[in-house]
C-alpha cells in the first residue's frame, strides 16, 4: 500500500503522516508519501525535516502547482510501490486500524477498484460557519452516499480517506490534471467502465471543516464547478454505458447532484 499526502503550503501534513507512522499495518507492507506542492520554503523545509526521521515517509516535491492536487497525485504515482493507493487530505486524522480496513474489499472483490471511509468532522462545533459546512458534509456521507449505495450499490470517492486501486487508474488514464474534483471525475469513469466503488459507512477518518466564510464558500465553489464540469463531461457516455441501467443513472445524477439545492436550503 502507497499512502499519498499530497498538500500546498499546510503543516497539518505532518500531522497526516504521524498518525499514518501508527497504523497496525506491516510496516514492510506499506510507505507514506508527501507530495509537496508548496511554494513556502519555510514549510517545505519542515515537511524534509520531518521526513528524514522517518523511514517510511518520502517526500515528492514539485516545482509549482501547476495541474493542481490531480497533477500532485500523478507526480506520486510515478514513486507509488504500492498495489493500491490510499489518499488523504493534509487535515484529515485517520485511526490505528483505519488501513488493514480499508484495504480488505480489494481483497474480497477483484472488480472492486475504488473504496470510500466517512468522514468524521472534529470541528464541526467551531462556529456558525462551521456548523454549516459540516451540516452540508454531513448530508453527503450520513445520507446520500450511504442511501444511493444500499439502494443500488452505487458510491463515489471523496478525494480523501479514499483507496483506489493502482493498475485500473493507470488503466483509466490517471486523474484529471486540472479537475477541482478529481475524485467525482474518476468516480464517472469507473461506473461507467463498470467497476465498482464500496462505501465503508463503518470506518470513520477525522477531519476539519472550514471554519472562516471566505474559506467555506471557496470550498464549495470548487466543489460544485469540479463535479458540474465532470458530470457535463461524462452525460453521454454514461447514457451509453452498458454497466448501468436506467435507475442506477436516475439515482447518480437526481440524488447526488440534488445535494446542490440541499446546500442553498441549509444555508
Amino acid at each position: 500500500v502507497t499512502v499519498q499526502i499530497p498538500t500546498f503550503n499546510e503543516l497539518c501534513a505532518i500531522r497526516c503522516a504521524k498518525s499514518c507512522l501508527d497504523f497496525d499495518y506491516p510496516q514492510d507492507k506499506y510507505e507514506i508519501l508527501i507530495g509537496d506542492d508548496s511554494n513556502v520554503e519555510e514549510i517545505s523545509k519542515k515537511l524534509s525535516d520531518f521526513a528524514k526521521g522517518q523511514d517510511l515517509v518520502k517526500i515528492i516535491k514539485r516545482g509549482s502547482n501547476q495541474g493542481y492536487k490531480p497533477a500532485n497525485l500523478n507526480n506520486m504515482l510515478r514513486h507509488s510501490r504500492g498495489e493500491i493507493l490510499v489518499i488523504f487530505d493534509s487535515d484529515f486524522i485517520p485511526k490505528s486500524d483505519f488501513l488493514s480496513r480499508i484495504v480488505v474489499p480489494f481483497i474480497m472483490n477483484r472488480n472492486t477498484a475504488g473504496v470510500q471511509a466517512r468522514w468524521k468532522l472534529v470541528n464541526s462545533g467551531q462556529n456558525m460557519i462551521s456548523v454549516l459546512g459540516a451540516t452540508i458534509v454531513s448530508t453527503c456521507h450520513h445520507i446520500t452516499i450511504p442511501f444511493m449505495y444500499k439502494r443500488r450499490k452505487i458510491a463515489f470517492l471523496c478525494g480523501s480517506a479514499e483507496a483506489v486501486r493502482k493498475d485500473v487508474l493507470i488503466e483509466l488514464g490517471s486523474w484529471e490534471n486540472g479537475n477541482l474534483t478529481e475524485d467525482i471525475e474518476f468516480s464517472l469513469r469507473l461506473l461507467e467502465k463498470g467497476y465498482n466503488i464500496e462505501y465503508l459507512d463503518d470506518l470513520e477518518c477525522d477531519s476539519e471543516v472550514p471554519f472562516t466564510l471566505r474559506d467555506l464558500y471557496k470550498q464549495q465553489m470548487r466543489w460544485a464547478y469540479g463535479v458540474i464540469y465532470s458530470w457535463k463531461k461524462h452525460f453521454f457516455d454514461l447514457l451509453k454505458s452498458k454497466n448501468l441501467n436506467t435507475v442506477d443513472r436516475i439515482y447518480m445524477a437526481g440524488i447526488f447532484c440534488s445535494g446542490y439545492f440541499l446546500s442553498v436550503l441549509l444555508a
